[in-house]
């Protein structure tokens, strides 16, 4: 089966849905010797693209577009991948990031992660006209796609409900845990000292920074934490991060939070050592990579109970409601002070991640791959 991967919106900020991408294709030139890949991506293409395509199997083709250029992505990913997917003779188009192709006569299966963004486009960082685009796309991917995958139960039903693809057309597949990068991570005390730790206990909070993520409360439950407790948010910053430095400051522990923008690979995984908790209480989301990565790493999780992170979690983390500062705290602090508690979440975490790997989630995209594909012969 020759794949055309739709990679053209990835860059180098791609965040969850870049992860997404990176594990779910390397993973099925693992397990399927019969599996081709034909990525699609944009000039400024993140390295992991680079590594991806020196598999076996594998061959890159860059566009000469740019991920944050709207005027350059959109008419790439809709016009031009079509008739590239046919002239590499490919079986199958997949869009990791919801796109698919309007043009050319290949079958398309488009993953759509989240449309939290429909019903709360301030929340989740857009303006009223981007995600009215945003959304008439999105119902278009569905009806053009032969197949829609969701990554979680959640997801799948706001899908339903919101863009109006059918049951039959809509199949869920989770998310995994755990990364193909094998990259040495930055040593815990060259982390202390560039993020200026010292010997804080840190509480790890990763995702970008839109309102959704929650990250108030997060620094809501940190003023009520001993003062040796740090707070460390690392990812992208889509215009969020000065609201929450100044909610930081009004709080009394601004001295206390750290908001890197983007990070390497090597220092996030310094990070996740470092790290005493893990807390992700967004609002709304379609997964949660974060807390399952945290898990992986032997790091107690606190989580929202936002409907995708429980399932998720899958019993595995400490839940707390969304926007309770007053219970983030508690569970945080119950974490970070009571050994058995921190010990029975990793526990729990650990057998979590053992049911979530990125090989079945590959196995179970490959078979709607192919049931796609057996549908329309």
């Amino acid at each position: 089966m020759r794949i055309a991967a739709n990679l053209l919106a990835l860059g180098p900020a791609a965040g969850g849905v870049g992860r997404y991408a990176r594990e779910l294709y390397a993973e099925m030139l693992s397990v399927d010797p019969g599996v081709e890949l034909e990525l699609f991506a944009p000039a400024d293409a993140p390295e992991w693209v680079r590594e991806l395509a020196g598999a076996d199997r594998a061959r890159l083709t860059r566009l000469r577009v740019r991920s944050n250029r709207p005027q350059e992505l959109y008419p790439a990913q809709l016009l031009a991948l079509g008739d590239l997917a046919e002239r590499r003779r490919c079986d199958l188009v997949h869009g990791p990031a919801t796109f698919v192709p309007w043009t050319g006569r290949t079958p398309a299966v488009s993953t759509i992660h989240d449309v939290m963004w429909i019903e709360h486009p301030a929340l989740s960082g857009f303006g009223r006209g981007s995600a009215a685009v945003w959304w008439a796309l999105t119902i278009d991917a569905a009806r053009r796609a032969r197949t829609v995958l969701a990554v979680s139960h959640a997801a799948a039903d706001e899908i339903h409900r919101l863009v109006r693809v059918p049951h039959h057309k809509l199949h869920v597949v989770l998310n995994g845990a755990g990364t193909s990068s094998r990259i040495l991570p930055t040593s815990p005390s060259e982390i202390r000292r560039r993020f200026d730790l010292g010997d804080a206990r840190v509480v790890l909070s990763v995702g970008q920074k839109r309102p959704h993520k929650n990250l108030e409360t997060v620094i809501r439950a940190l003023a009520r934490l001993d003062d040796d407790v740090l707070l460390v948010a690392p990812g992208a910053d889509y215009g969020h991060g000065d609201h929450l430095l100044d909610l930081a400051g009004e709080l009394g522990v601004r001295e206390r939070v750290r908001l890197p923008a983007w990070v390497s690979d090597a220092d996030l995984e310094g990070l996740y050592a470092v790290a005493s908790v893990a807390a992700q209480l967004s609002l709304l989301e379609g997964f949660g990579l974060p807390a399952i990565e945290a898990m992986q790493r032997g790091i107690p999780a606190v989580v929202s109970d936002t409907p995708a992170l429980v399932e998720a979690a899958g019993g595995a983390a400490a839940v707390v409601p969304a926007t309770d500062h007053v219970a983030a705290a508690v569970a945080l602090r119950r974490v970070l002070e009571d050994d058995r508690e921190a010990a029975a979440l990793r526990e729990r975490g650990g057998r979590r991640v053992g049911e979530l790997t990125w090989r079945r989630t590959a196995d179970e995209t490959l078979a709607v791959f192919r049931r796609t594909l057996s549908a329309t012969r």
